[in-house]
């Protein structure tokens, strides 16, 4: 940690000095003004030393620079105007993820200064950090892969809207590559699993356990479903995906709205036995499941006072979401040889990549299986192959 420390001059006046480590070695740096001394050990603290000295420079000359904390505030905010068509919650989140990434590392960086080096140098630096996880445990974990790249889209979004504007010549940030690093798996249940779950579930909910499973929807999804949307006509029954709960940015508060994604407006068929276990019908606009005091199934609140209580009682694996169950039915369809692009169907993926790289390693046969299908079609037309797996 840098220190500040004043110091008398020949003239009398007070100038300042911070004091640090760089390389193993005491260095300093000298400051005529308090403030601008405490700005630049807050600077080391969290950049280190030659970093902050590297953007100190940058910025010495300049009476009010844009930096890009400045400027990525002023995308974000709605009042702006420049970033539009999103949902409230989503723009709060987007800040969030900015303070706690790039803005961490690069926000006091004058905006038409940014450079190609700082983008990566920032990308080297979040995989290294460690997070809370998001499933309540206390151990720290480091950034995958996908999180980090999804904040790099905020940087790079935010650049873009610089580099239209005429604020900076170049969006540096564009295309810099991300490392693979750590991908948070999914929890895929066995089935013998998933009924120990069942089992120690609260009998209120066995149905929604089930409905989640077997249909794969969202939590936001199934909570939002009402009677209007199953059809229990159809052979086989189906329910119709058509909203979702999505957070206002005004604390817990929800809203329905549509879909996660322009895709997840679709038909799942089920079965009648989940239909049953879905409850008595009712009125076309009443939710088809709802909490123990009536109204939609809050998330935090089905997690804390049923899911969990559940899981422990299974004793399956602690780190089991309830979002995992749209994970399992999913891998149960890839066991049974249902084919990639049905599955991204019924999940409601925009883009098939989605579906490959979140259950493509579910499928370990899937080498086997191409290269028989091939054999089998070459040696119809007079090509004889080796058997598969046999040597040569």
């Amino acid at each position: 940690m840098a220190s500040v420390h004043p110091r008398r001059l020949s003239t009398g006046e007070i100038a300042w000095r911070v004091m640090g480590r760089a390389g193993g070695k005491q260095v300093q740096k000298s400051f005529v003004k308090e403030d601008d001394a405490d700005a630049f050990k807050r600077l080391a603290d969290r950049l280190g030393w030659s970093n902050a000295v590297t953007t100190w420079e940058r910025r010495e000359g300049r009476a009010e620079p844009l930096t890009l904390r400045d400027w990525t505030r002023k995308y974000l905010d709605r009042e702006s105007g420049i970033l539009t068509g999103i949902e409230p919650m989503t723009r709060k989140r987007y800040l969030s993820m900015a303070e706690r990434s790039f803005l961490t590392y690069l926000g006091d960086v004058p905006l038409d200064t940014l450079q190609r080096e700082d983008v990566g140098a920032w990308i080297e630096w979040q995989a290294e950090q460690t997070h809370k996880s998001p499933r309540g445990h206390n151990k720290p974990k480091m950034y995958s892969s996908k999180t980090i790249k999804n904040m790099h889209s905020v940087l790079s979004a935010a650049l873009e809207a610089a580099n239209q504007r005429d604020l900076i010549h170049k969006n540096v940030a564009k295309g810099a590559p991300i490392p693979q690093g750590l991908k948070e798996e999914p929890v895929f249940l066995s089935k013998a699993d998933y009924f120990k779950l069942y089992e120690a579930m609260d009998d209120r909910f066995k149905g929604f356990v089930e409905f989640l499973v077997s249909s794969q929807c969202r939590f936001s999804e199934a909570t939002a479903l009402a009677w209007g949307h199953v059809n229990t006509d159809s052979e086989p029954p189906t329910v119709n995906i058509v909203r979702a709960w999505k957070l206002t940015g005004e604390g817990r508060k929800k809203k329905l709205g549509p879909p996660k994604t322009r895709m997840g407006r679709r038909t799942i068929a089920l079965w009648d036995d989940v239909i049953e276990k879905m409850g008595p019908r009712g009125d076309r606009d009443e939710f088809v499941f709802t909490a123990v005091q009536g109204g939609p199934i809050d998330q935090a609140n089905f997690y804390e006072r049923y899911w969990t209580p559940a899981v422990k009682r299974a004793g399956i694996d602690p780190t089991t979401s309830p979002h995992d169950l749209r994970h399992t039915g999913a891998s149960w369809l890839i066991a049974d040889g249902v084919p990639l692009t049905f599955i991204q169907r019924r999940l409601g993926h925009e883009s098939i990549q989605t579906t490959s790289d979140t259950y493509g390693h579910l499928l370990p046969d899937a080498h086997t299986r191409m290269a028989a299908s091939l054999q089998g079609t070459l040696t119809r037309v007079g090509f004889e192959l080796p058997a598969v797996g046999s040597a040569g």
